[in-house]
Protein backbone atom coordinates (compact mmCIF):
# COMPACT_ATOMS: atom_id res chain seq x y z
CA UNK A 1 0.00 0.00 0.00
CA UNK A 2 1.05 3.26 -1.12
CA UNK A 3 0.71 6.34 2.00
CA UNK A 4 -2.20 7.62 0.56
CA UNK A 5 -4.05 3.83 0.55
CA UNK A 6 -3.85 3.44 -2.72
CA UNK A 7 -2.85 -0.19 -3.89
CA UNK A 8 0.63 -0.54 -5.21
CA UNK A 9 1.00 -2.86 -8.69
CA UNK A 10 3.23 -6.15 -8.21
CA UNK A 11 6.24 -6.63 -10.27
CA UNK A 12 5.31 -7.68 -13.70
CA UNK A 13 1.76 -6.17 -13.60
CA UNK A 14 2.34 -3.55 -15.91
CA UNK A 15 3.79 -6.01 -18.86
CA UNK A 16 0.85 -8.13 -18.28
CA UNK A 17 -1.94 -5.24 -18.50
CA UNK A 18 0.09 -3.80 -21.07
CA UNK A 19 -0.22 -7.46 -23.30
CA UNK A 20 -3.60 -7.24 -22.58
CA UNK A 21 -4.58 -4.01 -23.83
CA UNK A 22 -2.78 -5.14 -27.23
CA UNK A 23 -5.03 -8.16 -27.28
CA UNK A 24 -7.86 -6.20 -26.76
CA UNK A 25 -6.67 -3.51 -29.46
CA UNK A 26 -6.01 -6.30 -31.82
CA UNK A 27 -9.68 -7.91 -31.21
CA UNK A 28 -11.19 -4.41 -31.50
CA UNK A 29 -9.45 -4.12 -35.33
CA UNK A 30 -10.53 -7.38 -36.41
CA UNK A 31 -14.10 -6.39 -35.40
CA UNK A 32 -13.51 -2.79 -37.15
CA UNK A 33 -12.08 -4.66 -40.10
CA UNK A 34 -15.31 -6.88 -40.43
CA UNK A 35 -18.03 -4.13 -39.80
CA UNK A 36 -15.51 -1.84 -42.42
CA UNK A 37 -16.45 -4.90 -44.63
CA UNK A 38 -20.10 -5.05 -44.29
CA UNK A 39 -20.30 -1.64 -45.21
CA UNK A 40 -19.04 -1.70 -48.08
CA UNK A 41 -21.49 -4.62 -48.99
CA UNK A 42 -24.41 -2.56 -47.92
CA UNK A 43 -23.39 0.60 -49.59
CA UNK A 44 -21.35 -0.68 -53.19
CA UNK A 45 -22.50 -4.13 -53.44
CA UNK A 46 -26.61 -3.79 -52.67
CA UNK A 47 -26.72 -0.60 -54.87
CA UNK A 48 -27.76 -2.37 -57.99
CA UNK A 49 -30.44 -3.81 -56.22
CA UNK A 50 -31.44 -0.43 -54.77
CA UNK A 51 -31.48 0.78 -58.71
CA UNK A 52 -33.70 -2.37 -59.20
CA UNK A 53 -36.09 -2.30 -57.15
CA UNK A 54 -36.38 1.51 -56.30
CA UNK A 55 -37.57 3.82 -59.26
CA UNK A 56 -34.85 5.89 -60.15
CA UNK A 57 -36.09 9.46 -59.27
CA UNK A 58 -37.59 8.11 -55.70
CA UNK A 59 -34.24 6.92 -55.06
CA UNK A 60 -32.31 10.26 -55.90
CA UNK A 61 -35.26 11.79 -53.70
CA UNK A 62 -34.43 9.65 -50.77
CA UNK A 63 -30.67 10.35 -51.04
CA UNK A 64 -31.61 14.06 -50.81
CA UNK A 65 -33.99 13.56 -47.68
CA UNK A 66 -31.54 11.27 -46.53
CA UNK A 67 -29.34 13.93 -46.33
CA UNK A 68 -30.97 16.07 -44.14
CA UNK A 69 -31.44 13.23 -41.58
CA UNK A 70 -27.38 12.99 -41.65
CA UNK A 71 -27.12 16.74 -40.94
CA UNK A 72 -29.83 16.28 -38.04
CA UNK A 73 -27.47 13.72 -36.56
CA UNK A 74 -25.11 16.76 -35.67
CA UNK A 75 -27.59 17.77 -32.65
CA UNK A 76 -25.46 15.31 -31.13
CA UNK A 77 -22.51 16.85 -29.47
CA UNK A 78 -20.35 14.32 -28.60
CA UNK A 79 -21.76 12.74 -25.30
CA UNK A 80 -21.02 9.38 -25.52
CA UNK A 81 -17.43 9.60 -26.44
CA UNK A 82 -17.06 11.70 -23.97
CA UNK A 83 -18.81 8.73 -21.11
CA UNK A 84 -16.25 6.09 -22.95
CA UNK A 85 -13.46 7.83 -22.23
CA UNK A 86 -14.66 8.39 -18.67
CA UNK A 87 -15.91 4.30 -18.43
CA UNK A 88 -12.43 3.33 -19.83
CA UNK A 89 -10.81 5.21 -16.94
CA UNK A 90 -13.34 4.60 -14.22
CA UNK A 91 -12.58 0.77 -14.95
CA UNK A 92 -9.33 1.11 -15.14
CA UNK A 93 -9.27 2.43 -11.74
CA UNK A 94 -11.72 -0.02 -10.60
CA UNK A 95 -13.79 2.61 -9.22
CA UNK A 96 -17.43 1.02 -9.06
CA UNK A 97 -19.72 3.83 -8.10
CA UNK A 98 -18.55 5.95 -11.25
CA UNK A 99 -19.30 3.22 -13.45
CA UNK A 100 -22.93 2.99 -12.05
CA UNK A 101 -23.66 6.50 -12.47
CA UNK A 102 -21.69 6.62 -15.51
CA UNK A 103 -24.27 4.25 -16.68
CA UNK A 104 -27.34 5.59 -15.74
CA UNK A 105 -26.22 8.87 -16.73
CA UNK A 106 -25.36 7.55 -20.47
CA UNK A 107 -28.32 5.94 -20.87
CA UNK A 108 -30.92 9.23 -19.66
CA UNK A 109 -28.09 11.37 -22.29
CA UNK A 110 -28.55 9.24 -24.80
CA UNK A 111 -32.14 8.37 -24.84
CA UNK A 112 -32.86 12.47 -24.55
CA UNK A 113 -30.73 13.57 -27.68
CA UNK A 114 -32.63 10.38 -29.62
CA UNK A 115 -35.81 11.82 -28.83
CA UNK A 116 -34.87 15.57 -29.47
CA UNK A 117 -33.97 14.36 -33.01
CA UNK A 118 -36.98 12.15 -33.40
CA UNK A 119 -39.13 15.27 -32.49
CA UNK A 120 -37.07 18.14 -34.05
CA UNK A 121 -37.27 15.58 -37.42
CA UNK A 122 -40.91 14.84 -37.28
CA UNK A 123 -41.46 18.95 -37.01
CA UNK A 124 -40.23 19.09 -40.25
CA UNK A 125 -42.10 17.12 -41.86
CA UNK A 126 -43.54 19.93 -44.09
CA UNK A 127 -40.63 21.13 -44.93
CA UNK A 128 -39.56 18.11 -45.97
CA UNK A 129 -42.75 17.52 -47.81
CA UNK A 130 -42.92 20.82 -49.82
CA UNK A 131 -38.92 19.79 -51.15
CA UNK A 132 -40.13 16.44 -52.44
CA UNK A 133 -42.88 17.68 -54.15
CA UNK A 134 -40.59 20.40 -55.97
CA UNK A 135 -38.53 16.67 -56.57
CA UNK A 136 -41.36 15.42 -58.89
CA UNK A 137 -40.59 11.91 -57.77
CA UNK A 138 -42.44 9.05 -58.82
CA UNK A 139 -43.30 7.85 -55.44
CA UNK A 140 -43.49 10.93 -53.26
CA UNK A 141 -45.71 9.63 -50.06
CA UNK A 142 -43.29 6.12 -49.82
CA UNK A 143 -40.50 8.99 -50.01
CA UNK A 144 -42.45 10.54 -46.57
CA UNK A 145 -42.56 7.53 -45.14
CA UNK A 146 -39.28 7.35 -45.56
CA UNK A 147 -37.95 10.12 -43.74
CA UNK A 148 -40.71 9.48 -40.78
CA UNK A 149 -38.45 6.04 -40.71
CA UNK A 150 -35.21 7.49 -41.01
CA UNK A 151 -35.93 9.92 -38.43
CA UNK A 152 -36.80 7.59 -35.61
CA UNK A 153 -34.23 5.11 -36.59
CA UNK A 154 -31.41 7.96 -36.24
CA UNK A 155 -33.16 8.95 -33.00
CA UNK A 156 -32.56 4.97 -31.86
CA UNK A 157 -29.05 4.35 -33.06
CA UNK A 158 -28.23 7.86 -30.71
CA UNK A 159 -30.43 6.17 -27.78
CA UNK A 160 -28.79 2.92 -28.32
CA UNK A 161 -25.17 4.09 -28.33
CA UNK A 162 -25.50 5.17 -24.52
CA UNK A 163 -25.27 1.04 -23.80
CA UNK A 164 -22.91 0.71 -26.57
CA UNK A 165 -20.30 2.63 -25.39
CA UNK A 166 -20.43 1.34 -21.84
CA UNK A 167 -18.98 -2.11 -22.83
CA UNK A 168 -16.31 -0.35 -25.46
CA UNK A 169 -15.20 1.76 -22.07
CA UNK A 170 -15.35 -1.41 -20.07
CA UNK A 171 -12.59 -3.05 -22.46
CA UNK A 172 -15.69 -5.84 -24.04
CA UNK A 173 -14.52 -5.62 -27.72
CA UNK A 174 -15.63 -8.83 -28.59
CA UNK A 175 -19.15 -8.81 -27.48
CA UNK A 176 -19.32 -5.72 -28.30
CA UNK A 177 -18.05 -6.09 -31.87
CA UNK A 178 -20.35 -9.41 -32.11
CA UNK A 179 -22.79 -7.05 -31.10
CA UNK A 180 -22.44 -4.75 -33.92
CA UNK A 181 -21.63 -6.97 -36.64
CA UNK A 182 -25.10 -8.48 -35.54
CA UNK A 183 -27.26 -5.54 -35.59
CA UNK A 184 -25.28 -4.82 -40.07
CA UNK A 185 -26.21 -8.16 -40.62
CA UNK A 186 -29.99 -7.36 -39.29
CA UNK A 187 -29.67 -4.12 -41.58
CA UNK A 188 -29.03 -5.92 -44.55
CA UNK A 189 -31.02 -8.98 -44.15
CA UNK A 190 -34.02 -6.54 -43.56
CA UNK A 191 -33.34 -3.85 -46.57
CA UNK A 192 -33.38 -6.70 -48.87
CA UNK A 193 -36.24 -8.99 -47.41
CA UNK A 194 -38.15 -6.06 -48.10
CA UNK A 195 -36.67 -5.17 -51.54
CA UNK A 196 -37.59 -8.30 -52.45
CA UNK A 197 -41.17 -8.31 -50.97
CA UNK A 198 -41.72 -4.79 -53.32
CA UNK A 199 -42.41 -2.35 -49.64
CA UNK A 200 -39.40 -0.17 -51.90
CA UNK A 201 -37.95 2.99 -50.62
CA UNK A 202 -38.75 2.56 -47.42
CA UNK A 203 -36.77 -0.69 -47.10
CA UNK A 204 -33.90 1.54 -46.52
CA UNK A 205 -34.20 3.33 -43.33
CA UNK A 206 -36.22 -0.03 -42.00
CA UNK A 207 -33.22 -1.34 -42.07
CA UNK A 208 -31.37 1.28 -40.11
CA UNK A 209 -34.43 0.53 -37.30
CA UNK A 210 -33.42 -3.09 -37.17
CA UNK A 211 -30.19 -2.50 -36.55
CA UNK A 212 -30.64 -0.02 -33.87
CA UNK A 213 -32.92 -2.75 -32.05
CA UNK A 214 -30.55 -5.19 -32.13
CA UNK A 215 -27.55 -2.90 -30.96
CA UNK A 216 -29.70 -1.21 -28.42
CA UNK A 217 -31.14 -4.60 -26.86
CA UNK A 218 -27.72 -6.33 -27.29
CA UNK A 219 -25.47 -3.93 -25.63
CA UNK A 220 -28.35 -3.06 -22.84
CA UNK A 221 -28.67 -6.74 -21.86
CA UNK A 222 -24.55 -7.35 -22.21
CA UNK A 223 -24.15 -4.82 -19.74
CA UNK A 224 -26.39 -5.85 -17.23
CA UNK A 225 -24.79 -9.35 -17.39
CA UNK A 226 -21.33 -7.55 -17.20
CA UNK A 227 -22.62 -5.27 -13.82
CA UNK A 228 -24.48 -7.69 -12.03
CA UNK A 229 -21.08 -10.08 -12.61
CA UNK A 230 -19.32 -7.56 -11.09
CA UNK A 231 -21.65 -6.22 -8.25
CA UNK A 232 -22.01 -2.94 -9.76
CA UNK A 233 -24.93 -0.97 -8.08
CA UNK A 234 -26.98 0.65 -10.39
CA UNK A 235 -27.35 4.57 -9.42
CA UNK A 236 -28.13 7.88 -10.46
CA UNK A 237 -26.57 11.40 -9.75
CA UNK A 238 -25.89 14.64 -11.24
CA UNK A 239 -22.35 14.78 -10.39
CA UNK A 240 -19.95 14.78 -12.89
CA UNK A 241 -23.14 15.70 -15.72
CA UNK A 242 -21.73 18.96 -16.01
CA UNK A 243 -18.11 18.22 -16.99
CA UNK A 244 -19.47 15.36 -19.64
CA UNK A 245 -21.64 18.56 -21.11
CA UNK A 246 -18.54 20.99 -21.18
CA UNK A 247 -16.25 18.35 -22.74
CA UNK A 248 -19.01 17.16 -25.29
CA UNK A 249 -18.75 20.82 -26.72
CA UNK A 250 -15.34 19.65 -28.03
CA UNK A 251 -16.49 16.73 -29.55
CA UNK A 252 -18.85 18.65 -31.35
CA UNK A 253 -16.74 21.02 -32.99
CA UNK A 254 -15.22 18.17 -34.05
CA UNK A 255 -17.91 16.61 -35.69
CA UNK A 256 -18.93 19.54 -37.22
CA UNK A 257 -15.24 19.99 -38.35
CA UNK A 258 -15.55 16.36 -39.70
CA UNK A 259 -18.23 17.16 -41.80
CA UNK A 260 -17.64 20.48 -43.36
CA UNK A 261 -14.36 18.59 -44.44
CA UNK A 262 -16.08 15.44 -45.72
CA UNK A 263 -18.80 17.88 -47.56
CA UNK A 264 -16.93 21.01 -49.13
CA UNK A 265 -14.44 19.45 -51.76
CA UNK A 266 -17.23 18.00 -54.18
CA UNK A 267 -19.26 21.18 -54.03
CA UNK A 268 -16.45 23.46 -54.65
CA UNK A 269 -14.66 20.94 -57.61
CA UNK A 270 -18.38 21.24 -59.35
CA UNK A 271 -18.73 24.77 -58.90
CA UNK A 272 -14.92 25.46 -60.02
CA UNK A 273 -14.03 22.46 -62.05
CA UNK A 274 -17.31 21.40 -64.17
CA UNK A 275 -19.33 18.27 -63.12
CA UNK A 276 -16.91 16.63 -65.21
CA UNK A 277 -14.49 16.92 -63.23
CA UNK A 278 -15.68 17.06 -60.20
CA UNK A 279 -16.77 13.21 -61.00
CA UNK A 280 -13.38 12.64 -61.93
CA UNK A 281 -12.06 13.91 -58.81
CA UNK A 282 -14.62 11.80 -56.81
CA UNK A 283 -13.71 8.47 -58.98
CA UNK A 284 -9.98 9.06 -57.79
CA UNK A 285 -10.64 9.24 -54.66
CA UNK A 286 -12.21 6.59 -53.80
CA UNK A 287 -9.95 3.96 -53.89
CA UNK A 288 -7.80 5.87 -51.54
CA UNK A 289 -11.18 6.60 -49.66
CA UNK A 290 -11.63 3.15 -48.95
CA UNK A 291 -7.87 2.24 -48.04
CA UNK A 292 -7.76 5.13 -45.89
CA UNK A 293 -10.99 3.50 -43.58
CA UNK A 294 -9.02 0.28 -43.48
CA UNK A 295 -5.99 2.43 -42.05
CA UNK A 296 -7.54 4.58 -39.97
CA UNK A 297 -9.22 1.73 -37.82
CA UNK A 298 -6.29 1.00 -35.86
CA UNK A 299 -6.14 4.78 -33.79
CA UNK A 300 -10.00 4.14 -33.56
CA UNK A 301 -9.90 0.84 -32.29
CA UNK A 302 -6.96 2.12 -29.76
CA UNK A 303 -9.11 4.68 -27.95
CA UNK A 304 -10.91 2.67 -25.09
CA UNK A 305 -6.89 0.44 -23.93
CA UNK A 306 -5.27 3.83 -24.10
CA UNK A 307 -7.73 5.43 -22.14
CA UNK A 308 -7.34 2.86 -19.62
CA UNK A 309 -3.53 2.74 -20.07
CA UNK A 310 -3.54 6.43 -19.19
CA UNK A 311 -6.51 6.09 -16.33
CA UNK A 312 -3.60 3.90 -14.56
CA UNK A 313 -0.82 6.85 -13.92
CA UNK A 314 1.88 4.95 -15.16
CA UNK A 315 3.90 7.45 -17.35
CA UNK A 316 6.30 5.33 -18.59
CA UNK A 317 3.11 2.60 -20.01
CA UNK A 318 1.42 5.84 -21.36
CA UNK A 319 4.77 6.96 -23.38
CA UNK A 320 5.11 3.48 -24.91
CA UNK A 321 1.52 2.97 -25.86
CA UNK A 322 0.80 6.31 -27.21
CA UNK A 323 4.21 5.39 -29.47
CA UNK A 324 3.31 2.19 -30.38
CA UNK A 325 0.10 3.38 -31.79
CA UNK A 326 1.39 6.40 -33.36
CA UNK A 327 4.47 4.02 -35.19
CA UNK A 328 1.65 1.35 -36.23
CA UNK A 329 -0.43 3.98 -38.12
CA UNK A 330 2.56 5.07 -39.82
CA UNK A 331 3.44 1.52 -40.71
CA UNK A 332 0.15 0.86 -42.83
CA UNK A 333 0.03 4.29 -43.85
CA UNK A 334 2.73 4.80 -45.76
CA UNK A 335 2.42 1.50 -47.73
CA UNK A 336 -1.97 2.64 -48.35
CA UNK A 337 -0.02 5.99 -49.78
CA UNK A 338 2.42 4.37 -52.12
CA UNK A 339 0.31 1.59 -53.45
CA UNK A 340 -2.26 4.79 -54.38
CA UNK A 341 0.58 6.23 -56.61
CA UNK A 342 1.47 3.41 -57.92
CA UNK A 343 -2.27 1.44 -58.71
CA UNK A 344 -4.82 4.10 -58.67
CA UNK A 345 -4.71 4.94 -62.47
CA UNK A 346 -4.93 1.06 -63.40
CA UNK A 347 -8.27 1.03 -60.74
CA UNK A 348 -9.71 3.41 -61.93
CA UNK A 349 -9.86 2.32 -65.71
CA UNK A 350 -10.65 -0.81 -65.11
CA UNK A 351 -13.50 0.05 -62.50
CA UNK A 352 -15.10 3.46 -64.43
CA UNK A 353 -12.51 4.02 -67.55
CA UNK A 354 -9.16 5.55 -68.27
CA UNK A 355 -11.27 9.43 -68.68
CA UNK A 356 -12.69 9.21 -65.35
CA UNK A 357 -8.87 9.52 -63.78
CA UNK A 358 -7.50 13.06 -62.43
CA UNK A 359 -4.39 13.17 -63.56
CA UNK A 360 -1.15 12.14 -61.89
CA UNK A 361 -0.66 15.48 -60.37
CA UNK A 362 -4.29 14.75 -58.32
CA UNK A 363 -3.01 11.42 -57.36
CA UNK A 364 0.07 12.18 -55.91
CA UNK A 365 -1.94 14.63 -53.57
CA UNK A 366 -4.34 12.53 -52.58
CA UNK A 367 -1.55 9.89 -51.81
CA UNK A 368 0.21 12.79 -49.41
CA UNK A 369 -3.80 13.44 -48.44
CA UNK A 370 -4.11 9.88 -47.13
CA UNK A 371 -0.88 10.30 -44.87
CA UNK A 372 -1.20 13.79 -43.57
CA UNK A 373 -5.62 12.93 -42.90
CA UNK A 374 -4.56 9.63 -40.95
CA UNK A 375 -1.95 10.95 -38.80
CA UNK A 376 -4.41 13.77 -38.38
CA UNK A 377 -7.02 11.34 -37.02
CA UNK A 378 -4.64 9.51 -34.76
CA UNK A 379 -3.71 12.57 -32.68
CA UNK A 380 -7.18 13.13 -32.30
CA UNK A 381 -8.40 10.19 -31.12
CA UNK A 382 -5.52 10.28 -29.29
CA UNK A 383 -6.29 13.30 -27.87
CA UNK A 384 -9.86 12.02 -26.94
CA UNK A 385 -8.51 8.95 -25.14
CA UNK A 386 -6.36 11.12 -22.76
CA UNK A 387 -9.84 13.44 -22.18
CA UNK A 388 -8.34 16.44 -23.77
CA UNK A 389 -11.91 16.90 -25.57
CA UNK A 390 -12.16 20.91 -26.14
CA UNK A 391 -8.58 21.22 -27.26
CA UNK A 392 -8.93 18.69 -29.49
CA UNK A 393 -12.71 19.99 -31.26
CA UNK A 394 -10.62 23.71 -31.24
CA UNK A 395 -7.89 22.53 -33.03
CA UNK A 396 -9.89 20.40 -35.92
CA UNK A 397 -12.71 23.14 -36.62
CA UNK A 398 -9.76 25.89 -37.07
CA UNK A 399 -8.05 23.42 -39.51
CA UNK A 400 -11.31 22.80 -40.83
CA UNK A 401 -12.13 26.52 -41.53
CA UNK A 402 -8.87 27.11 -43.02
CA UNK A 403 -8.92 23.98 -45.18
CA UNK A 404 -12.46 25.79 -46.42
CA UNK A 405 -11.28 28.93 -46.87
CA UNK A 406 -7.87 27.94 -48.73
CA UNK A 407 -9.73 25.00 -50.61
CA UNK A 408 -12.56 27.83 -52.05
CA UNK A 409 -9.27 30.22 -53.12
CA UNK A 410 -7.06 27.69 -54.25
CA UNK A 411 -9.42 25.95 -57.23
CA UNK A 412 -10.28 29.12 -57.66
CA UNK A 413 -7.01 30.36 -58.74
CA UNK A 414 -5.19 26.79 -59.13
CA UNK A 415 -7.96 24.20 -60.32
CA UNK A 416 -7.99 20.94 -59.04
CA UNK A 417 -4.40 21.16 -57.73
CA UNK A 418 -4.96 24.37 -55.74
CA UNK A 419 -8.20 22.55 -54.21
CA UNK A 420 -6.16 19.03 -53.38
CA UNK A 421 -3.29 21.05 -51.86
CA UNK A 422 -5.69 23.27 -49.61
CA UNK A 423 -6.36 20.76 -46.44
CA UNK A 424 -2.26 19.50 -46.22
CA UNK A 425 -1.55 23.19 -45.73
CA UNK A 426 -4.37 23.55 -43.16
CA UNK A 427 -2.76 20.60 -41.65
CA UNK A 428 0.62 21.57 -42.05
CA UNK A 429 0.16 24.66 -40.11
CA UNK A 430 -2.77 23.61 -37.79
CA UNK A 431 -3.57 19.74 -36.76
CA UNK A 432 -0.23 18.47 -37.32
CA UNK A 433 1.78 20.60 -34.75
CA UNK A 434 -1.08 21.96 -32.37
CA UNK A 435 -2.04 18.39 -32.08
CA UNK A 436 1.53 17.30 -30.92
CA UNK A 437 2.16 20.37 -28.63
CA UNK A 438 -1.61 19.01 -27.01
CA UNK A 439 -0.01 15.52 -26.47
CA UNK A 440 3.10 15.86 -25.32
CA UNK A 441 2.79 16.12 -21.61
CA UNK A 442 0.32 13.70 -21.03
CA UNK A 443 2.32 11.42 -23.29
CA UNK A 444 5.73 12.26 -22.17
CA UNK A 445 7.05 12.74 -25.90
CA UNK A 446 10.80 13.74 -25.92
CA UNK A 447 13.78 13.64 -28.63
CA UNK A 448 14.27 9.98 -28.23
CA UNK A 449 10.18 9.51 -29.27
CA UNK A 450 11.04 11.99 -32.08
CA UNK A 451 13.75 9.90 -32.89
CA UNK A 452 12.10 6.56 -33.08
CA UNK A 453 8.73 7.62 -34.89
CA UNK A 454 11.48 9.20 -37.76
CA UNK A 455 13.49 5.86 -37.35
CA UNK A 456 10.37 3.51 -38.08
CA UNK A 457 9.28 6.35 -40.60
CA UNK A 458 12.14 5.78 -42.82
CA UNK A 459 12.23 1.94 -42.47
CA UNK A 460 8.68 1.43 -43.82
CA UNK A 461 9.54 4.07 -46.26
CA UNK A 462 12.47 1.98 -47.78
CA UNK A 463 10.32 -1.01 -47.08
CA UNK A 464 7.76 0.72 -49.36
CA UNK A 465 9.95 1.34 -51.97
CA UNK A 466 11.36 -2.32 -52.19
CA UNK A 467 7.78 -3.38 -52.61
CA UNK A 468 6.93 -1.54 -55.52
CA UNK A 469 9.84 -2.64 -56.87
CA UNK A 470 8.95 -6.00 -56.77
CA UNK A 471 5.44 -5.54 -57.88
CA UNK A 472 6.55 -3.49 -61.08
CA UNK A 473 7.48 -6.71 -62.84
CA UNK A 474 3.46 -7.43 -63.13
CA UNK A 475 1.14 -5.65 -65.30
CA UNK A 476 -1.71 -3.76 -64.48
CA UNK A 477 -3.65 -3.62 -67.45
CA UNK A 478 -6.23 -6.93 -65.99
CA UNK A 479 -7.55 -6.76 -63.18
CA UNK A 480 -6.28 -10.14 -62.44
CA UNK A 481 -3.05 -8.47 -62.89
CA UNK A 482 -3.76 -5.55 -60.54
CA UNK A 483 -4.37 -8.02 -58.07
CA UNK A 484 -1.56 -9.92 -58.04
CA UNK A 485 0.18 -6.89 -58.29
CA UNK A 486 -1.17 -5.85 -54.79
CA UNK A 487 -0.44 -9.18 -53.55
CA UNK A 488 3.05 -9.02 -54.53
CA UNK A 489 3.11 -5.08 -52.90
CA UNK A 490 1.63 -6.19 -49.62
CA UNK A 491 3.98 -9.12 -49.06
CA UNK A 492 6.83 -8.01 -49.91
CA UNK A 493 6.21 -4.56 -47.64
CA UNK A 494 5.61 -7.25 -45.03
CA UNK A 495 8.67 -9.09 -45.53
CA UNK A 496 10.78 -6.08 -45.32
CA UNK A 497 9.34 -4.73 -42.76
CA UNK A 498 9.76 -7.12 -40.64
CA UNK A 499 13.33 -7.95 -41.28
CA UNK A 500 13.99 -3.93 -41.55
CA UNK A 501 12.19 -2.92 -37.63
CA UNK A 502 12.85 -4.46 -34.86
CA UNK A 503 9.92 -2.83 -33.30
CA UNK A 504 7.85 -4.23 -35.60
CA UNK A 505 8.96 -8.08 -34.90
CA UNK A 506 8.47 -7.09 -31.24
CA UNK A 507 5.10 -5.98 -31.71
CA UNK A 508 4.20 -9.15 -33.69
CA UNK A 509 5.55 -11.39 -31.07
CA UNK A 510 3.69 -9.01 -28.13
CA UNK A 511 0.19 -10.10 -29.68
CA UNK A 512 0.70 -13.70 -30.90
CA UNK A 513 2.38 -14.83 -27.93
CA UNK A 514 0.88 -15.23 -24.39
CA UNK A 515 3.79 -14.09 -22.67
CA UNK A 516 4.99 -10.24 -22.31
CA UNK A 517 7.63 -9.63 -24.21
CA UNK A 518 10.68 -7.43 -21.21
CA UNK A 519 11.50 -3.87 -22.81
CA UNK A 520 14.83 -2.28 -21.73
CA UNK A 521 13.30 1.73 -22.66
CA UNK A 522 9.53 2.22 -21.91
CA UNK A 523 9.68 5.15 -24.55
CA UNK A 524 10.90 2.55 -27.25
CA UNK A 525 8.22 2.23 -30.15
CA UNK A 526 8.21 -1.64 -29.48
Amino acid sequence: MTESGEMRPKCGNGKRRQSSHSRLTLINIIFQYAQTCLLIVNGIVLTPLYLACIPERTFGAWLATGNIVAWLTLIDPGINQVVQQRVAAAHAREDRAALGRLRTQSYILSAGLGLFLMTLGLTMTPLVRSFVDRLQCESPADVMRAFHVATIASGCLIACYGATVINIGMQCPAATGMIYLASQVTNIAVVVGLLLSGVGVVSLPAGVLGQAIVLGMGNALYTSRQFAAQAIPASFSWTGVRGLLMDSTGTALSRLASVLSTNIDMALAACFLGPEQAVALSMTQKGPGIARTFVERPSHAAVPSLAAIHAGRNPAAVAASGLRLLVAVIWVTIPAATATILFNRSFVSLWVGADRYAGPQANVLIAIALVAGCLEVTLSNMAIAVGLFRPNGRIMLIRSMLSATLATLGAWAFGMAGLLAAPLIAGATTTLWLLPKALAHAFAWDRRVVRSAAREAGSAVLAATLAAAASLTCSTSSVTGLAVAIAIFGTAYACAMLFLSVSCRHLVWDITSHRPRQTRRPTSAA
